[in-house]
């Protein structure tokens, strides 16, 4: 027996899976609720649209603080600061990079020196997502690992 019918009156009827058997008005399938379960579960599961395109204000917050400790940086006050997420690079495809949500890439650049006010700006990756130009002023990258709270500063001559 696959199924069981449910008969107005409490009675349980054998079926197939084909529903050839003993029927009443109102039969309910064994399985529904297994079905029902397994949608439930389905609906709870996290899509690729539930992860973060851009870093988490709390995890810049902790960046930023070991950041104007740093020589290169100082005062967050005089740079606009650009933030993304590392990527992870695939050894076998290597066209499918996706977001390291561990690490925090940062773009740091001077402000004053060019047309560039003091600001944050959160990226998101992808073709838009690179930063906001490449002039010839002061700036600072690096990146920050979230788990680890480590900061690493690349190009760095102090103030």
């Amino acid at each position: 027996m696959l199924w069981a019918l449910y008969t107005g009156d409490g009675r349980e009827v054998p079926s197939d899976a084909f529903g050839n058997g003993a029927r009443a008005c109102h039969s309910v399938c064994m399985k529904a609720p297994g079905a029902i379960l397994l949608c439930a579960v389905l609906i709870g599961c996290s899509g690729p649209e539930d992860e973060l395109s851009t870093p988490r204000a709390a995890d810049v917050d902790r960046l930023e603080a070991k950041a104007a400790k740093h020589p290169c940086i100082g005062t967050l006050d005089g740079w606009e600061r650009s933030y993304r997420f590392g990527l992870s690079e695939r050894v076998f495809w290597p066209h499918s990079n996706h977001a390291n949500q561990d690490v925090i890439d940062f773009h740091y650049r001077r402000a004053g020196e060019v047309t560039i006010a003091p600001a944050r700006n959160l990226i998101a990756l992808g073709a838009n997502g690179d930063w906001p130009d490449s002039s010839p002023i002061r700036t600072v990258d690096g990146s920050y690992v979230i788990s680890s709270g480590r900061l690493n500063v690349a190009r760095c001559k102090p103030l």
